[in-house]
């Protein structure tokens, strides 16, 4: 049974020595993940002109049609170049830098890690996997905001595991994912919790403080993350084969081994 100061002490072992590069990973980590967002909009400049005659008030829609259509074009263009940059920059990118968090497990602070996945024997699958958890949490999310937390939860490990493997299959990873965090959802979201006070204090700091809480709160999800996964596979969910990917009858290299 995992408990957060257990977590949390080998965390920050893992840590000694390796903190600007996890850091500087967290940063980025951070970015492509939404780690900060918001935004509004102001009211446009359209000119009303009423006339008492007139039932409509003297509104002209066919004045204002061509700028609507613009702006909606303009729209459109936006959200089609967010969405290319979140599947196929961020997502790649954030599997990468929760490979470099497993290794950093292991003594090994390589950044190559980050663009592992990029490579193009494996880059689609990637690509497919994390989409695939991403619709499925927003699909759950269309319900109601709970059962999308819920499934955000469940879902938490499938960058780990497309990490440790990307040619794992996008449904297998879930499948894995969902099993490490059966009966661990409400544990893992108090420990999420128990970031608020440092996360609280780095907002005192300009909110720039907050990025230097990152790497720690990473390298406590990593841990977790090699926790749980040593509990499915004594289980039999999977094997350790599975999940690194090795195919030592093959001769293909185990993505472990990466450098």
């Amino acid at each position: 049974m995992w408990s957060r100061a257990d977590l949390k002490y080998h965390a920050k072992n893992v840590l000694r020595g390796h903190y600007w590069k996890a850091f500087l990973v967290s940063f980025i980590l951070a970015l492509v993940t939404g780690g900060s967002g918001g935004g509004g909009g102001g009211q446009g400049g359209v000119n009303y002109t009423y006339n008492v005659n007139d039932p409509v008030g003297g509104f002209d829609f066919a004045e204002v049609f061509p700028f609507l259509m613009i702006g909606f074009g303009i729209f459109i263009v936006v959200m089609i170049f967010a969405f290319a940059f979140k599947f196929f920059l961020a997502n790649p990118l954030e599997v990468g830098g929760r490979k470099f968090f497993v290794r950093l497990r292991h003594g090994k602070s390589d950044l190559n890690a980050l663009g592992m996945v990029f490579n193009r024997d494996h880059y689609m699958n990637v690509v497919k996997g994390m989409f695939r958890r991403d619709l499925f949490i927003f699909l759950w999310s269309l319900l109601l905001i709970i059962p999308g937390i819920i499934k955000s939860y469940a879902y938490r490990f499938v960058p780990y595991l497309l990490a440790e493997n990307p040619d794992m299959e996008p449904a297998r990873a879930m499948e894995i994912s969902q099993a490490m965090t059966y009966g661990e959802k409400w544990r893992m979201f108090v420990l999420d919790l128990s970031f608020i006070g440092w996360y609280f204090l780095g907002m005192l700091a300009f909110v720039v403080g907050t990025f230097f809480v990152h790497p720690y709160y990473n390298a406590t999800q990593a841990e977790l993350y090699d926790y749980l996964k040593q509990v499915v596979i004594s289980e039999g969910t999977t094997t350790e084969a599975e999940i690194s990917g090795a195919r030592h009858d093959d001769g293909r290299t185990d993505y472990n081994d990466y450098e």
